[in-house]
């Protein structure tokens, strides 16, 4: 039998050299070519139907189109599989267009954003199984498939390549915490469909933190290094917030209810925010016990960023 240690040993060094989205593709497809099961799984969770496959190949080029997966059953009906990490340039009208019978599948390591789709992408879009990689590395984890050391070494080389994060037990009152801090602030809000704004400023010597961004909202969440708490900042500007969110702070900013969750101020803080939602202290606590679980902190995190959207009027970014 094999050892999964050095499986996952295997897998991991190969994810430090093969972490390109091709990379990922032929692993994949490989894995695909010499497990029947696998390949089931995999295609089952892309087109959320049962599917017994003939032929699947990699890359199959059609007129101005080159799918990543491409597969044909027994009765000849086709099913195209686009693979994407980080890289946004979907070609969905495209490949209807070359492949006009196929059924179709998109698996990336971020949700979809159909506000960022050219007209002709965002109309194709509903003949789409839009999935994500994080799915699917849940679904398999949690399969008798991953009993298979092959199996198991992918999941690893998986997680790696696609930047699945696991909430890290943290102590955010020492210093040596601070990345899983980091890490821990880019679960929560990239559970939610938010992405990282890339900024010089998002660390400096006061702030430590980061920029998120989802659609039309716009907003900094981290730690306020002089006082040690964490703050989610907004800035009253349209390119940070809509309309609708700008209005009602403006409105109802210094009437909010009170909350067990966070404490509000305004603030002028240059490019970091203008309207202050705090962690309250004894929530805060929970973040600097070494006696509290994973689950504990993780539930303190998401209750204070969900609680925060709802009461500006942003639940539909949630979503």
């Amino acid at each position: 039998m094999c050892d999964k240690n050095k499986i996952e040993k295997l897998f991991e060094a190969m994810s430090e050299r093969l972490y390109r989205e091709n990379d990922l593709s032929d692993m994949t497809y490989t894995l695909c070519k010499c497990n029947e099961d696998f390949k089931t799984f995999f295609l089952n969770y892309c087109f959320d139907e049962p599917i017994k496959i003939e032929f699947i190949g990699r890359e199959y080029s059609r007129y101005c189109s080159r799918p990543d997966f491409f597969a044909q059953d027994m009765q000849g009906n086709e099913y195209l599989i686009e693979i994407k990490i980080n890289d946004r340039n979907q070609h969905f009208y495209q490949y209807k267009q070359d492949f006009p019978k196929a059924k179709y599948a998109f698996i990336s390591n971020y949700n979809l954003n159909e506000n960022e789709l050219n007209k002709d992408d965002k109309a194709a879009l509903p003949k789409w199984k839009i999935k994500t990689w994080k799915g699917f590395y849940d679904a398999l984890s949690k399969s008798k498939l991953k009993e298979d050391s092959i199996v198991y070494g992918y999941l690893k080389y998986l997680k790696n390549l696609t930047e699945i994060k696991e909430f890290i037990k943290m102590n955010i009152s020492q210093v040596k915490s601070l990345p899983a801090f980091c890490n821990n602030l880019r679960k929560v809000a990239e559970d939610k469909g938010f992405v990282v704004y890339t900024s010089p400023k998002t660390f400096t010597e006061e702030y430590y933190g980061y920029f998120f961004t989802k659609e039309c909202l716009y907003l900094w969440f981290g730690l306020f290094l002089p006082d040690g708490n964490i703050w989610i900042g907004l800035k009253n500007d349209e390119s940070w917030i809509t309309n609708s969110i700008k209005e009602k702070l403006n409105r109802e900013f210094k009437n909010f209810p009170k909350t067990d969750l966070y404490e509000t101020t305004e603030s002028y803080e240059d490019n970091f925010g203008y309207y202050w939602f705090k962690l309250k202290e004894d929530k805060h606590k929970i973040l600097c016990d070494d006696s509290k679980s994973p689950e504990e902190q993780q539930k303190v995190l998401e209750d204070f960023f969900v609680n925060v959207l709802e009461a500006i009027g942003a639940e539909k970014y949630l979503g």
